[in-house]
């Protein structure tokens, strides 16, 4: 079952959204826009992300809540496929949506089907894109339980947000393996971040304070000089 979140602007709309992909088979949730959508997307990883903009054009809510920080905000916690939903009158809107992150976008007039459809292919092409990871595994004093988004290192529980947990799953999943930047941030992030290398690094970096007795000189998670990075169990 693909788990769905959508963030709206306003109410309109939203309940038949919602019921709407529930009568497709999928679990659902709506959060409006805001710090707690975002501090859900931190201890919840969605398969897809709706940003529904129920009034109007996301050019012209620059006052209220601009589509580009939206979508933004929320790439910056979340790694599934942003899909927005809003009336699109003109090219530099959908250039909006796209150029800030987003994969997708419909009219709010889409139907329950096209938008499941859509849902789908989206989940699809992401699954066949990222390295696979089993779940739940162990990797030397490292436990990573994925459905239920829990990790342990030495036995004791790491708190790690949604990108820090993936990277580290894909770390731990091909031990003693180098695996390229490139990768790696194909695998986290996704096709539109795949030369995206700071991201890489700053996450790394958080990683490490989170995972290593001394983070300056780890043990764990390895840096591979000009090609990529390695666990180590």
């Amino acid at each position: 079952m693909l788990d769905v979140l959508i963030l709206t602007s306003g109410p309109v709309g939203v309940r038949p959204m919602r019921t709407g992909l529930l009568g497709e088979g999928m679990a659902v949730r709506a959060q409006p826009f805001g710090s707690a959508a975002l501090a859900l997307l931190d201890h919840h990883a969605p398969d897809v992300v709706l940003i529904l903009h129920a009034e109007g054009s996301p050019a012209a809510m620059a006052h209220e809540v601009h589509a580009l920080t939206v979508i933004r905000q929320v790439r910056a916690h979340a790694t599934a496929p942003i899909l927005v939903v809003a009336d699109l009158p003109n090219e530099d809107d959908r250039l909006l949506v796209f150029t800030g992150g987003a994969d997708d976008f419909m009219p709010r007039s889409v139907s329950s089907r096209e938008l499941a459809a859509r849902i789908r292919v989206h989940a699809k092409r992401r699954m066949g894109q990222t390295l696979r990871v089993p779940s739940p595994m162990e990797s030397g004093p490292l436990r990573l339980d994925r459905a239920r988004h829990q990790a342990t290192l030495r036995g004791d529980p790491l708190t790690l947000t949604p990108i820090e947990f993936r990277l580290l799953a894909v770390l731990a999943a091909h031990p003693e393996v180098v695996i390229p930047h490139h990768d790696l941030l194909l695998a986290v992030w996704g096709p539109r971040h795949d030369t995206d290398t700071p991201y890489l690094r700053v996450y790394v970096r958080s990683l490490r304070l989170k995972i290593e007795i001394d983070p300056s000189h780890p043990r764990h998670l390895l840096t591979e000089a000009r090609v990529g990075y390695v666990w180590r169990p």
